[in-house]
């Protein structure tokens, strides 16, 4: 017996040990996810490189963005054709093309039959307030950052993301992004930080700003 990659979930047995998974015989078992099974996981034992967190199954046992079983399945798994693709046959690992030209893609699947779909976006939101600003003073914008994912045929998507800001140049001096010239900021999606733009005029400049 060979289980690879599985997810024992909620299931539950009248009598005996091996709620989870019961088996007459001893077998090899890795990589599987084990959470919330009476009265207990397995009579053969976990096996190795088990995860006993909660997969945060939904719907038809799709994983949810915080889900234990993502990217911790077996990584030897994708040399396969025949596993390269979860029973939707969305291509592992995340959504994306994976093994192209027979490469095996460095990232590891997910445990379970479905993969879960990694999309990144990022929105930018700026002021749209009109404002006049005299020589010699100084304004701050307040500009929004989102992590948005992405839309698939099943629904949005999105996974934690790392976006990098950068003032890309300021050929007067005067603009200045309050933290840095350059600012990294890891997002989970559907979350979003707040970053300040200051501008400061010359004591000979006057001019009318609108974002």
């Amino acid at each position: 017996m060979v289980v690879n990659s599985t997810i024992f979930y909620d299931n539950e047995a009248t009598a005996g040990t091996g709620g989870g998974l019961w088996s007459a015989v001893a077998g090899t078992l890795a990589y599987n996810n084990f959470f919330g099974n009476l009265p207990g996981d397995a009579n053969v034992g976990l096996g190795t490189n088990v995860v006993l967190a909660n997969p945060q199954l939904v719907g038809a046992f799709t994983l949810t963005q915080t889900s234990a079983a993502i990217d911790t399945a077996d990584p030897t798994l994708l040399s396969d054709p025949l596993l390269a693709q979860d029973i939707r046959t969305i291509p592992r690992p995340d959504g994306g093309p994976a093994n192209a030209n027979g490469a095996v893609s460095p990232y590891i699947s997910d445990i379970g039959a479905y993969e879960y779909i990694k999309l990144y976006g990022c929105a930018l939101q700026l002021p749209t307030e009109q404002r006049t600003i005299q020589a010699g003073q100084r304004t701050t914008y307040t500009i929004q950052l989102a992590n948005i994912g992405g839309s698939t045929d099943f629904g949005p998507t999105g996974f934690r993301d790392q976006i990098t800001v950068r003032l890309d140049s300021s050929t007067q001096g005067w603009a200045t992004l309050i933290g840095g010239p350059e600012q990294t900021f890891d997002l989970d999606w559907q979350s979003a930080i707040v970053t300040l733009l200051k501008l400061t005029f010359g004591a000979v400049a006057a001019m009318f700003l609108m974002m």
